[in-house]
């Protein structure tokens, strides 16, 4: 199904980023991974919230800490 497609996707976007900021140190594909991990953190949430609403609030942590990852990134990118 889609969600276990998203739901990999936002795994491996996920283990990709300190490899790609800090092992590679390009800030551009760390926004892409970044935004990666965002779209599909939103996808899941919509998702999930169609399955089970209680078990989908679990995940407005963990997208809150995405934007903030997201301008963060965005902000380092800019700003080098």
């Amino acid at each position: 199904s889609n969600y276990k497609i998203y739901l990999v996707i936002n795994y491996v976007a996920n283990q990709l980023y300190t490899w790609v900021f800090f092992g590679l140190k390009n800030n551009f594909l760390a926004l892409v991974d970044t935004i990666i991990v965002l779209v599909s953190s939103l996808y899941l949430y919509v998702e999930t919230k169609a399955i089970n609403e209680d078990k989908a609030k679990y995940l407005i942590p963990y997208i809150i800490w995405n934007i903030f990852a997201l301008i963060l990134v965005f902000t380092i990118f800019i700003t080098n």
